[in-house]
């Protein structure tokens, strides 16, 4: 009964569902592939390399924890499932990928800080708690 409900445009709720609203039919996969914005997904060279992006930021993740342990505090660009760039800013990795002769354009970047950050509200009102309790509890600060 719910599968012919919803076939005639409602939800489980009984109210009219937002396809059954509009007047516009939705456009296939091959029509959304054909709009302007997308004639990248035509291009084979642009399909590849995001499907080799995409490799590379799956191993970097796959391998996250040992590149963090190795290079905490730098940053790292990952070509081919590879280190081929490190050090200590975004701008100076680039510079060496791009003097090895790797375009930019097949670069993952991934970033390993060597701090932990918290909120500063937090910051703040953890210190005024603890404060606080030991001056309550008659503690000098």
């Amino acid at each position: 009964m719910l599968v012919e409900f919803r076939r005639r445009g409602y939800n489980a709720n009984g109210c009219k569902c937002m396809a059954a609203r509009r007047s516009k039919r939705m456009i296939s996969e091959q029509e959304m592939r054909d709009l302007p914005a997308n004639a990248w997904l035509k291009d084979p060279a642009k399909l590849a390399n995001i499907q080799r992006s995409q490799e590379d930021f799956d191993w970097a993740m796959a391998h996250h924890a040992e590149l963090e342990k190795q290079y905490i505090g730098q940053s790292v660009a990952i070509c081919n499932k590879q280190i081929v760039a490190h050090g200590k800013t975004e701008e100076e990795v680039l510079r060496h990928a791009e003097a090895a002769g790797i375009s930019l354009d097949h670069l993952v970047v991934f970033e390993f800080p060597d701090f932990f950050e918290m909120p500063c509200d937090w910051v703040d009102t953890k210190i005024h708690r603890d404060v606080r309790s030991e001056t309550e509890a008659g503690i000098a600060p």
